[in-house]
């Protein structure tokens, strides 16, 4: 990993912990959109209880991008925090438990963490819209504190790849990144945060965003809950599956963290 990609690491990683320490983004023209039921219960203890994963939801419009948006989600699930990340990472099974996720192609399969995986993917959209699709870059950082406890920051960029021209049927996506930071709360729960900033290009009714904001985020959080808990109940706390197929093991980096500050006091 070159040093300025380190750093930029290092600044979304406080970014996204300090939407933990805050319950809320920083920074202004935020207006909240969502929060499941219970939320705010479950933000005000520095454990995780309950069986279903929860968040609420922010948007704000991009300065200057007409129809634009950035989005910060903050939930909590009652999984480990190695679990939930790799079933969200294990994009060859994506569409067992993901209604919206029409294809997945692999264009470049990281071994490390130094490497970054290169990946197609095609959204479907409700009729009569067209598929969006996107080629991103992911970049994933594991950090394993001084109990053995995980913590995961991936970062997901499109970039351009001539093996996957754009088709007329489908819209491809060139303004998206997405953040995604989990962190243990304790022995079997985590807190999570994403951040996307995302362009759909062409104009999407306000229904739909409705829609999506309202009924189809609860729908998929509750749809990656039941999947995480079969997972669980196959393979342990740990592991997604155990057939060889799984995306490549990380190569942790070790911090050597006070104990005091392995996990955000809230």
């Amino acid at each position: 990993m070159s040093k300025v990609h380190a750093q930029l690491m290092d600044e979304i990683h406080e970014e996204l912990q300090q939407v933990m320490r805050e319950k809320e983004p920083s920074g202004g023209g935020w207006d909240h959109m969502f929060a499941s039921r219970g939320i705010d219960e479950h933000l005000g203890s520095s454990s995780v209880s309950g069986e279903q994963i929860a968040l609420t939801f922010w948007r704000r419009a991009v300065s200057g991008s007409k129809g634009v948006f950035e989005y910060v989600a903050l939930g909590v699930a009652p999984f480990s925090s190695t679990l939930l990340h790799n079933v969200i990472r294990d994009l060859d099974r994506r569409k067992e438990w993901d209604p919206h996720c029409a294809s997945v192609t692999w264009l470049q399969r990281s071994e490390t963490t130094k490497d970054d995986d290169i990946i197609h993917m095609e959204i479907a959209y409700p009729f009569p819209l067209a598929n969006r699709d996107y080629v991103f870059a992911r970049k994933t950082r594991a950090i394993v504190h001084d109990t053995g406890i995980m913590s995961y920051l991936t970062l997901c960029e499109t970039v351009e790849r001539p093996e996957k021209p754009e088709k007329r049927s489908i819209v491809r996506v060139v303004d998206f990144y997405q953040h995604f930071y989990i962190e243990p709360r304790n022995d079997r729960g985590c807190w999570f945060v994403i951040k996307t900033r995302d362009d759909p290009r062409g104009h999407i009714p306000k229904s739909v965003v409705n829609w999506a904001i309202c009924k189809a985020l609860p729908a998929l959080a509750d749809s990656l809950n039941d999947r995480c808990r079969a997972c669980e109940n196959l393979y342990g706390t740990e592991h997604v599956h155990t057939d060889g197929n799984t995306s490549p093991t990380l190569r942790p980096e070790r911090r050597h963290t006070r104990k005091r500050s392995r996990l955000i006091v809230i």
